[in-house]
């Protein structure tokens, strides 16, 4: 019996069905079910033979595989929008922030915008208020721990930078959407 570096595996759509689910079932949150799927996407597009990504199995075990993970990327856009409702209603930074981290900058943004509209009109002044004047005042701690004209220094304000670029995000987003 000889030693090899490597192994083959065989996929079949039936089989990656249930696994899709599987990942989706046991996953912590919908995030972590998403970047799961997106590695298995990464990982059989880059371990398939060259003339296998033609086959129709391989088509379709990719269609598959990508439903999945553009389900699971819809779900973790309404339930980030769903907390964003209350948190800027609120105005609570922690959970603006929760959220922020957790999406791409994109996401963030749809999110943003989906859960903005949802927002009464006083609800959204109040918001935009409530962001405006924590960025102003961030931007001036920041400016003033730096000691150099127009450069921010976060970290010497104690302001963390995942706080500033939620709300800096959140502030423009409502900002526009009271233009």
């Amino acid at each position: 019996m000889s030693e090899s570096s490597e192994i083959v595996l065989s996929l079949s759509v039936a089989g990656m069905e249930q696994y899709c689910q599987d990942v989706l079932r046991q996953a912590r949150n919908t995030g972590h079910a998403l970047t799961q799927l997106a590695a298995l996407q990464s990982l059989i597009a880059s371990h398939t033979q060259p003339g296998a990504t033609q086959s129709p199995a391989y088509q379709e075990i990719m269609a598959l595989v990508e439903r999945h993970a553009a389900e699971a990327r819809r779900r973790l856009l309404e339930e980030s929008t769903a907390a964003l409702v209350p948190a800027l209603s609120r105005r609570q930074l922690c959970s603006v922030v929760q959220v922020h981290v957790s999406l791409s900058r994109n996401g963030f943004h749809q999110a943003a915008i989906a859960a903005i509209v949802r927002l009464t009109a006083a609800e959204r002044h109040a918001a935009q208020s409530w962001a405006a004047l924590w960025c102003a005042d961030a931007t001036r701690r920041a400016e003033a721990a730096s000691g150099y004209p127009g450069a921010l220094n976060l970290e010497a304000a104690g302001i963390p930078a995942t706080d500033y670029a939620a709300m800096r995000d959140v502030s423009l987003y409502l900002a526009d959407a009271l233009v």
